[in-house]
Parts: C-alpha cells; sequence; structure tokens
C-alpha cells in the first residue's frame, strides 16, 4: 500500500471502526442478556 496524503485519516478512521468493533464483542462477552433481545 502506498503513502498517500490521505493515509493517515484513513488509518485513524479504520482505527475507530475497528476498537468499535472490538467494544461491541467485548459487550457481547460481558453483558450476554443483550445477545437474547
Amino acid at each position: 500500500m502506498q503513502p498517500t496524503e490521505k493515509g493517515p485519516e484513513l488509518y485513524v478512521s479504520c482505527e475507530i471502526l475497528y476498537a468499535g468493533a472490538a467494544l461491541k464483542s467485548i459487550k457481547l462477552i460481558f453483558d450476554p442478556s443483550s445477545k437474547n433481545k
């Protein structure tokens, strides 16, 4: 992947999306009742 001017911005947005997905997974693990709703 070639570095471009938008490189850092794309990386940050991907990090945010990844963090959101990780938080959802953690929430499901620690709060199984939410999965049954």
